[in-house]
């Protein structure tokens, strides 16, 4: 007998995808920005930075290349067409904060890159995107498994980048750290009109 594990969903992690020493200083910078505010989406004592024209990434012209190359090289291997970079904000959360599961819906594919992460700080959870089809049809869940399975929850440390289609649903669970910083950002395909987002 053979399964096959079809449409699958891919997310990638690059561990150490930049160094300690340059997380420290992307986080001097960004933690006393005065233009950061509260959101909706992040439940407690939390600020961003987020709106559809935010460019965080500008202000590290090396970084955002790298990220970019990383992006390339997701494409390749997902089969899908060239993307670049729509916007990118950065996260800061404190103990007792969450993220709301949500998505990026003019997203194809969304990052995020960790710039300050305690051992005890909040993980980055994504959504089954089966799961709630389950419900609706025979399927009688008994155990879990990777196909019953409500929600994937990975760790993060410092400099670690997750790359995720934007459609899959993804927050966090309860923070219990402070100062938890994560760079987002969305990368739309090259041949969607960006005008009206100021990008060149």
């Amino acid at each position: 007998m053979k399964y096959y594990d079809l449409f699958s969903t891919p997310i990638a992690k690059y561990e150490n995808f930049i160094s300690v020493k340059e997380s420290k200083e992307i986080f001097k910078t960004l933690i006393n920005d005065s233009s950061s505010i509260s959101h909706d989406y992040i439940l407690g004592d939390a600020k961003t930075n987020m709106s559809e024209t935010a460019q965080v990434l500008k202000s590290y012209p090396a970084l955002e290349q790298k990220i970019i190359d990383a992006l390339q090289h997701y494409t390749d291997q997902v089969g899908l067409a060239p993307v670049r970079i729509l916007n990118s904000w950065y996260n800061i959360q404190n103990k007792g904060s969450e993220l709301s599961p949500h998505t990026h819906p003019l997203s194809a594919i969304s990052g995020a890159l960790y710039i300050n992460a305690e051992d005890n700080s909040s993980g980055l959870s994504f959504d089954n995107p089966s799961y709630d089809l389950i419900d609706l049809c025979w399927w009688g869940k008994k155990s879990t498994s990777k196909y019953t399975v409500q929600k994937e929850v990975f760790e993060v440390s410092v400099g670690d980048l997750f790359l995720f289609p934007g459609y899959i649903k993804h927050g966090g669970v309860l923070n219990n750290s402070n100062n938890r910083m994560c760079i987002v950002f969305d990368a739309c395909y090259k041949y969607f009109d960006t005008k009206e987002y100021n990008i060149d």
